[in-house]
């Protein structure tokens, strides 16, 4: 089920002047995840797929622990993001680029939201 669309992800704002994008910040060369300006929990007690860090961009580690962590925090249900965070990671996290990025709730919760309709 692949969702991703070119709306997922866009570059981080650096100019002031524009309309904040509302989403997870992703930082590549500091291998972590924001959320209102907070890292999110890696969720390694969950399951330890990257203890060095998260990413994105490819099919690893790192990416497998993002989808996890983002799933987690974006839904606060650690069942839901254990059964589907591989699903997520190969629809969404995988998909973007190995580059600084937001990760747009609205796209997450589309995706939440389609995962939920075809498990019913």
């Amino acid at each position: 089920m692949k969702v991703l669309n070119a709306n997922v992800i866009d570059t981080i704002n650096i100019f002031p002047n524009k309309k904040e994008i509302l989403g997870y910040k992703c930082i590549y060369n500091e291998q972590a995840i924001f959320r209102d300006g907070n890292i999110i929990d890696t969720k390694i007690e969950l399951k330890n797929h990257s203890p060095l860090g998260l990413s994105w961009g490819y099919n690893g580690s790192g990416p497998t622990q993002a989808a996890l962590a983002v799933l987690c925090d974006f839904t606060k249900d650690d069942e839901f993001s254990l059964k589907y965070y591989m699903d997520f990671k190969n629809d969404v996290i995988c998909q973007l680029p190995r580059k600084d990025c937001v990760l747009k709730y609205s796209e997450i919760q589309h995706w939440v939201d389609l995962k939920k309709l075809v498990a019913e």
